[in-house]
């Protein structure tokens, strides 16, 4: 299997993770990897940086609030850390509305 075969394999499996309350992010190509971008507003968003590893690199911006971190996908379950970071981001907490 070839990268970009990974890639594509990670990022499906990486969105089949994803929580039912979820909306869909966005996917930026490039030859090396794929963004998973969730962008709620000007000044909030998360990424993901999927590549043919298993491991997640994401960043965070959330008004001037700012931030990144590494985690490591099983291929099954996103990592609790991850998912966290997203809804807080998003605003996706129980009870925030």
């Amino acid at each position: 299997m070839n990268n970009a075969d990974q890639i594509h394999k990670n990022v499906q499996a990486i969105m089949a993770a994803l929580p039912d309350d979820f909306p869909k992010p966005k996917c930026v190509e490039s030859e090396e990897s794929t963004a998973l971008v969730w962008t709620w507003g000007k000044y909030r968003s998360v990424s993901v940086n999927v590549s043919d590893q298993n491991h997640l690199a994401y960043n965070w911006l959330n008004g001037t609030d700012q931030g990144w971190g590494w985690v490591t996908f099983d291929g099954m379950k996103l990592p609790d850390a991850l998912v966290a970071e997203i809804r807080r981001n998003l605003r996706l907490e129980v009870g925030y509305f």
